[in-house]
């Protein structure tokens, strides 16, 4: 998990029946749908199974083919099984795609603004084989977010 220039940026590996391929992802909250390059796509051997009009920013509605491919979010972290993203080249981008709120659904997200920080865990997978540092992150995560719920129930009884 990274941030770059402020965005959250995950990279996934792509299982596709010829073969695994590397894409970086920005994290996209505010977009419905997934977005991969046709040529990573290409690499993995997946095939189309639909197709979707999508409306870009431009407001110009295109016919963009539908993909369902396994996608693994890092070690200990998850894969998503055939997560559903539409081949679509980002122009004027140096990411591979944009992971959306359909795949966001089947993970838990935590940001923190203050320290800058950020993860992302598959809720609903078959978890990938954690690494020692994953582990680690992953506690510290969890005492952040017990320590977070811990201060909310104590303002709320203050509050009432």
């Amino acid at each position: 998990m990274q941030l770059e220039d402020g965005r959250m940026v995950v990279v996934v590996r792509l299982l596709g029946p010829a073969g695994a391929a590397y894409a970086r992802l920005r994290v996209d909250t505010g977009d419905d749908i997934s977005l991969l390059s046709p040529a990573v796509l290409a690499a993995t051997g997946a095939a189309p199974v639909a197709v979707a009009r999508i409306v870009g920013v431009d407001g110009v509605p295109v016919q963009a083919p539908v993909y369902r491919i396994d996608m693994d979010v890092g070690p200990g972290l998850g894969v998503i099984r055939q997560a559903e993203v539409v081949g679509y080249p980002l122009t004027d981008s140096h990411w591979d795609g944009l992971f959306g709120d359909n795949l966001l659904r089947r993970c838990v997200l935590v940001r923190s603004g203050p320290s800058g920080t950020w993860s992302l865990q598959v809720v609903e997978a078959e978890p990938s084989p954690p690494s020692a540092h994953r582990r680690l992150a992953a506690a510290l995560g969890a005492v952040a977010v017990l320590a977070g719920a811990t201060l909310a129930l104590a303002a709320l009884r203050v509050e009432t």
